[in-house]
């Protein structure tokens, strides 16, 4: 069934399948898309499907495409484009402690002790791993407290 496009109370609107909507005039569609899309500043496909319900225009999706990838807002949230990570390759690595690997683990609560961290220690040979809880992430207490169990053992 085609759409029937017609004049009432003074818009042009075109109705399909019981749906009417507004055709937009060019100079109006910007400022349309803008009050849309600043309202949540929701994806370009979410902003399509927002104005579509009501409103229409001969290249709608794409206009939204582009007005979306223009919005400072919207390019502020994302963040940087994704990049390929690079290679992954295998290190070497002949016998017990040629290579000690660290890290941190953070954002855990607070224990009784007043740590708030966890250094994790791995032999990348034997691949045997070791936690130390700590109180904060400075290099000076990760290396006490690598040394003093060291020591200790």
């Amino acid at each position: 069934m085609q759409p029937e496009v017609r004049l009432q109370d003074n818009l042009m609107v075109k109705e399909r399948d019981g749906r009417v909507q507004v055709v937009v005039l060019v100079t109006l569609r910007r400022r349309l898309f803008e009050i849309t899309h600043n309202a949540a500043h929701l994806g370009s496909r979410r902003t399509y499907q927002q104005l579509n319900t009501s409103y229409c225009w001969y290249g709608m999706r794409q206009d939204i495409i582009r007005w979306y990838h223009q919005c400072q807002h919207c390019a502020k949230g994302k963040g940087p484009p994704l990049r390929p990570h690079g290679q992954l390759q295998k290190i070497p690595v002949g016998a017990p402690m040629d290579l000690v690997t660290m890290d941190i683990l953070s954002g855990l609560p607070t224990a009784d002790d007043g740590s708030k961290y966890l250094l994790m220690v791995v032999d990348a040979f034997t691949k045997w791993v070791e936690a130390y809880p700590l109180p904060d992430q400075e290099a000076a207490t990760c290396i006490t407290a690598v040394l003093e169990i060291r020591t200790a053992s």
